[in-house]
């Protein structure tokens, strides 16, 4: 049985009233109604207005959804895209109040989904932009100034990077990079014959504007090993133990540092 609510309704209950009104998959209480309290001036009607949020709210999702993944978008196509993100807002619940997370569950989701049967990329590709949005949106600190800091070689061979919040690198066996720089192209159909190519991708922001660039596998395991911690010295052993050439650390580390990839540095702890 319903029951009007005699008093007042709190912030809370009129939030997970709304919530269950516009949101797909939100609890209910349906033993608490809140019609008593709601006035809207004649003639609109109480449900046309609720309309407007609910209606409202899979486009704002969908608008979020095209603007982080604009190349997953243009591969699929309009109608295909919009097919994805309806099932998407009815699979996934959205458990953040900014749009800009809206997207943070599509790569998971992708894996399973009935398209990647036929484009088995996407999944890798949704990764690459999530990298990209987030990238944008991050925190970087003043870059690291190597001239700041008088250390002897030994000391930077113990010592231990950090990157920049934006920075992080992805590997795939897909060109992602080549779908990705492809997303403003004229429209066209992909030639999965022709797709499987591997690729190393650095994602960095360089001021308001996140670049992503090819860089050999050698390149991308270092950068793996000192975003999980590991000193310079130890990842470079890592590398020529698993067979690898020995790496040109020193132009590596010129170019990091001076495109500002680089926040900090310190010596490794004993």
């Amino acid at each position: 049985m319903t029951r009007s609510l005699s008093a007042p309704p709190t912030l809370r209950q009129i939030q997970e009233w709304m919530a269950a009104s516009i949101l797909p998959g939100a609890p209910a209480d349906s033993s608490t109604s809140l019609d008593a309290w709601l006035h809207v001036p004649p003639p609109a009607r109480i449900p046309d207005r609720l309309a407007v949020y609910r209606n409202g709210y899979p486009a704002r999702i969908a608008e979020s959804l095209a603007e982080t993944y604009p190349a997953v978008a243009h591969v699929l196509g309009d109608r295909a895209f919009a097919a994805l993100v309806d099932r998407y807002v009815a699979g996934v619940p959205l458990t953040s109040y900014n749009l800009n997370d809206a997207g943070a569950e599509l790569p998971a989701f992708l894996r399973d989904d009935p398209c990647t049967a036929a484009l088995p990329f996407l999944p890798d590709l949704a990764v690459l932009e999530w990298r990209v949005a987030t990238a944008f949106h991050a925190f970087d600190p003043e870059p690291l100034d190597p001239r700041a800091l008088s250390w002897t070689l030994d000391d930077w061979a113990g010592a231990v990077l950090e990157f920049q919040p934006s920075v992080s690198v992805l590997t795939s066996r897909w060109p992602l990079l080549d779908l990705w720089t492809a997303r403003e192209a004229a429209a066209g159909v992909c030639d999965i014959a022709h797709l499987e190519r591997s690729q190393h991708i650095i994602v960095r922001r360089h001021s308001s504007t996140v670049r992503c660039e090819l860089v050999s596998a050698d390149e991308a395991n270092t950068i793996r090993l000192l975003l999980a911690g590991r000193c310079l010295a130890d990842a470079v052993e890592s590398l020529v133990a698993a067979g690898a050439d020995p790496p040109n650390v020193a132009e590596w580390f010129s170019r990091w540092t001076g495109c500002g990839m680089l926040a900090t540095a310190h010596r490794r702890v004993p």
